[in-house]
């Protein structure tokens, strides 16, 4: 009998291995089993990859941190104070994280790409501005706890779903979008803007000075900010229909709508979901990675080689570092006043009265020397921004919250299209608050879309 019992059991584990392992070749992981942190001894070969990757792209932030950034760009208080325990202690973070961060590019979540952007653009280069601000013990921990807290809620909160409307339905609303986020931008740039065809791209503060001086009506400035998310995923979808000439018109829309105001996540969310969509495949939670630590280190190169340090200021410093710098301006500012708990974002609406007089990214600039400068932050800084230390944490099941939504708003026939667009709208979410990422940024619309796109057989070419 015990013979009998431990051959059918060793029956079930292969039998059970074996599924897990052909589950995992759908997505290119080959010898792959059930994805959690304890099977690292499966894999270790990926694992290494990945950690590689991680660590390259970690060590060029800080040659470009130090080389071209904290002298440079100090008055914009980039320090360069680079303390050997923090420095200990930011590398232990990233190491004891590793091991997460390959379960998000194992596992099958649909949301994981979006997690895996949020640790690299965002949790990463707080590592490195860790070392090297003078930040308060209490900020270091809030910090972590934040990360801790994000990371609990996101394998703690379950998954829900949302019924796929009929062909008809979703063909009908791709068409009605389309129609009315084409004309939202053509109609903007007309009247506003006057048709204005900007050449500059890094140098726009002008033109983004003139676009608060519109007096555009509020759905119409909804929409108009909605479409910087809602353009893109169209664009995607029609490229993968082949209808080319529809792709170029929503590629010129999105540049219009970029000369409207200057706001280069235009020009990003566009540039981010046409490239994710051309390079989607099998292995392309891994193929994020890689690209991280690409740019970086060809910007680095660049500037070495060429002294032309243009990827540099305009994603290194101001994607990736500026975010990560501020947070540690909200919670010093939001740590000495209270909070202002979102009676600036939809609290407002209900008649709550914030207790500034002066819209909140314009004082924590103010607070830094620059009375110009527009500091907007999401993340941490949001959570201090709203619910001061309390928020700490609340805000991170909030943010999962919205990532089961994402996934809720997919399926295998728009995967492609959502993972591509998304990637780089959750970089939105890293410089945003959590409510206006939502709305005003175009996160709920994007969905919204996703959701009616017509299934993958479906055709409006």
């Amino acid at each position: 009998m015990i013979k009998e019992w431990r051959k059918g059991y060793g029956s079930l584990l292969q039998a059970a291995r074996k599924d897990s392992r052909s589950s995992f070749r759908s997505v290119g992981y080959k010898e792959a089993v059930t994805p959690t942190i304890f099977n690292l001894k499966y894999d270790i070969v990926g694992f290494a990859s990945v950690s590689m990757m991680v660590i390259i792209y970690r060590a060029f932030l800080e040659l470009i941190y130090q080389g071209y950034i904290a002298d440079k760009w100090s008055y914009y208080n980039f320090q360069n104070n680079t303390s050997p325990e923090l420095c200990i202690v930011s590398w232990v973070a990233l190491v004891v994280t590793l091991p997460l961060l390959f379960d998000l590019v194992t596992n099958q979540r649909k949301s994981s790409p979006l997690v895996i952007v949020l640790y690299l653009a965002a949790f990463v280069p707080s590592l490195v501005m860790l070392e090297k601000q003078d930040a308060s013990y209490l900020f270091i921990i809030l910090l972590f706890i934040y990360w801790a807290v994000l990371i609990l809620a996101y394998y703690a909160l379950p998954s829900f779903s949302f019924a796929k409307p009929k062909s008809r339905t979703g063909r009908n609303v791709t068409v009605a979008l389309t129609v009315i986020f084409v004309g939202v931008v053509l109609i903007v740039w007309a009247v506003y803007a006057n048709f204005r065809l900007m050449t500059e791209f890094v140098f726009v503060y002008d033109v983004r000075r003139e676009s608060l001086t519109y007096s555009i009506p509020t759905i119409l400035d909804y929409l108009l900010e909605m479409s910087r998310l809602v353009i893109p995923c169209l664009a995607c979808y029609y490229l993968s229909k082949k209808n080319y000439r529809v792709f170029i018109l929503l590629l010129l829309v999105q540049y219009f709508n970029f000369c409207i105001d200057g706001l280069k996540t235009s020009l990003y969310a566009m540039a981010v979901a046409v490239v994710c969509y051309l390079a989607y495949s099998e292995d392309f939670r891994r193929k994020v990675i890689y690209l991280f630590a690409g740019v970086t280190a060809v910007a680095y190169l660049i500037a070495v080689v060429f002294n032309d340090e243009a990827i540099i200021e305009v994603v290194i410093r101001r994607v990736l570092l500026m975010p990560a710098m501020l947070n540690q301006q909200f919670f010093e500012f939001f740590t000495s006043n209270p909070p202002d708990f979102f009676a600036q974002s939809f609290m407002r609406y209900f008649g709550l009265t914030s207790p500034y007089d002066r819209s909140i990214p314009l004082l924590i600039g103010e607070s830094l020397g620059h009375p110009e400068m527009w500091a907007n932050n999401g993340l941490l800084s949001d959570a201090m921004q709203n619910l001061g230390i309390l928020g700490v944490f609340v805000m991170p099941w909030l943010v999962v919250l919205v990532l089961r939504l994402y996934e809720a708003a997919i399926d295998e026939e728009n995967e492609r299209i959502a993972v591509s667009v998304l990637v780089g709208g959750s970089m939105m979410l890293i410089g945003s608050g959590l409510f206006p990422f939502l709305v005003t940024h175009g996160f709920l619309a994007a969905c919204l879309t996703l959701r009616f796109l017509p299934a993958g057989l479906d055709d409006l070419g």
